[in-house]
């Protein structure tokens, strides 16, 4: 490939941090493609800032040497999408294929394995139990969860997919709701897809396996709904293998419930980004009608219980995350407020409502948990729910911050 002609695109926008006094760029990787992070001198920011896929190398070069009235060396260009690509960190064929790879290896896999554990829980069965048990009794938690039923009405939780250790206490809340007020033997797990999917829905035929066992995931159900959609084109689930949304969820859902095969159905979710521009409801989208119709027919064809559960978290605040505005505890009222005015159109049914909200102010917020939670909602048909808690984590190197919450609907 020819450098002159190609326009190189970056696939992570980096963030200004300081490290040791230095200011550095930092690339860290959502998708996990590319696990470790990457510092990059502040002074090739000049550069970087035109890695947008809008300008040839030699574009960028006229650029740069028409704003700083010297010669600029096409060379240091060149090295400088060199080294990033060599990283996974160009939109490039490199990455294409490394992507391709990745794929047909995953695709010969049964089982999934947890990605996450060693790295954000515990990968020892005893210590896993004692880290979900002490989320329940921590001064945040809601307290342990009581043997007894006290109801079967529960149809979905929205339940935190940040961070174990950080959001541990408030996840706690969505899943004691759940042990205590349903009967469901299937559990659709929603998802925030992370990674750019092929479609609105991905879902995956895997076994979820965790340290505390395996999940069985119901794969007649799966093929049921790939064969009542009308785009039965093959589908990759690799976008799986490391998303931390659903992984998260089927942990609690097992301590919880206090059964490791826990029968459940996984679906990252995204793509509402055409629906948020138009500000349009993703229900009339083709995509949304045809999963979530065969979706719905499927599980009414057996005439099983099912509750669903939305792996979300809301806000997304700071540099980190593209603002210019610095966030912290002291603004974090203000945007409790916001998050629980956004969530209240939930409390009375009106998925809509929820996502009108976000797309009204063109997610502004960026709010990662719409797709899942806008899915449950419609999905499970609830009509009422409640919030059982808030909270957020804070980014004190960047001064950024994620809210989130768990909410219970009936």
């Amino acid at each position: 490939m020819d450098q002159m002609t190609t326009n190189p695109r970056l696939r992570i926008a980096p963030v200004p941090v300081e490290v040791q006094g230095k200011k550095m760029l930092l690339f860290q990787d959502p998708e996990g493609i590319v696990e470790e992070s990457v510092l990059v001198p502040m002074e090739a920011a000049a550069i970087i800032q035109y890695f947008d896929g809008s300008r040839s190398i030699r574009e960028i070069q006229e650029e740069l040497t028409r704003q700083s009235g010297q010669l600029i060396d096409s060379g240091l260009i060149e090295d400088l999408v060199q080294q990033l690509d060599e990283k996974l960190l160009m939109d490039s064929p490199r990455f294409h294929g490394h992507i391709m790879k990745l794929n047909e290896e995953w695709a010969r896999q049964s089982v999934r394995p947890p990605y996450h554990a060693g790295r954000s829980y515990p990968d020892d069965k005893e210590k896993l139990t004692r880290l979900l048990d002490g989320f329940y009794k921590a001064p945040e938690g809601p307290g342990e969860i009581e043997d007894q039923k006290k109801s079967d009405d529960l149809k979905a939780i929205v339940a935190p997919h940040m961070n174990i250790n950080d959001s541990g206490a408030c996840t706690a809340h969505a899943f004691k709701a759940l042990a205590e007020n349903t009967e469901a033997s299937l559990f659709v797990v929603f998802g925030t897809g992370h990674m750019e999917a092929q479609r609105m829905f991905v879902m995956s035929d895997k076994d979820f396996q965790t340290p505390l066992g395996t999940a069985k995931t119901d794969k007649e159900l799966v093929q049921r709904i790939t064969r009542l959609q009308s785009n039965r084109n093959p589908l990759y689930d690799y976008i799986h293998k490391q998303e931390h949304s659903i992984e998260f969820m089927v942990l609690f859902l097992q301590h919880a419930l206090k059964n490791p095969e826990v029968r459940i159905l996984p679906v990252l979710c995204s793509g509402f980004q055409p629906s948020i521009v138009s500000d349009s409801s993703p229900s009339m989208e083709p995509s949304f009608k045809d999963f979530m119709g065969a979706l719905t027919t499927a599980i009414s064809e057996r005439g099983e219980k099912a509750c669903y559960i939305a792996g979300a978290d809301l806000a997304h605040l700071g540099p980190r995350y593209g603002d210019q505005e610095k966030y912290g505890p002291a603004l974090m009222q203000e945007e409790e407020q916001k998050d629980r005015q956004m969530l209240s159109h939930l409390d009375r049914g009106d998925a809509e409502g929820f996502f009108k909200t976000v797309a009204g102010r063109n997610d502004q917020r960026r709010i990662c948990g719409l797709p899942p939670v806008y899915a449950a909602a419609r999905a499970s048909g609830a009509g009422k729910g409640g919030l059982l808690k808030w909270s957020y984590w804070y980014d004190e190197q960047t001064y950024s911050v994620v809210t989130f919450a768990s909410l219970a609907l009936y």
